[in-house]
């Protein structure tokens, strides 16, 4: 999992990459907080879990996001798995 968060193009990746300028500031446009990097923006931004709960509550499934990024996917993975049998049946 880790090795595709690293491809996503977040602020932070661009810079590494020398594709967007070394001064021009690499925080969430979100948040406007933290670095702008995979991590933060799918599991560690303020924002990004309010709109988790939006999604779940979209897909009809009350939940409660874990304390760190990690437990998150895990259980947003395993809601996926659960919304799409939901889906198929």
């Amino acid at each position: 999992m880790e090795a595709e968060l690293y491809r996503v193009q977040t602020k932070l990746n661009l810079s590494k990459r020398n594709i967007i300028p070394v001064g021009l500031k690499n925080l969430c446009n979100l948040c406007c907080l933290e670095v702008e990097s995979a991590m933060h923006l799918f599991f560690e931004c303020r924002r990004t879990h309010d709109l988790w709960n939006k999604c779940y509550t979209w897909w009809g499934d009350q939940q409660v996001l874990a304390a760190n990024n990690q437990q998150h996917f895990w259980q947003h993975v395993g809601n996926l798995r659960g919304v799409n049998r939901k889906l198929a049946g």
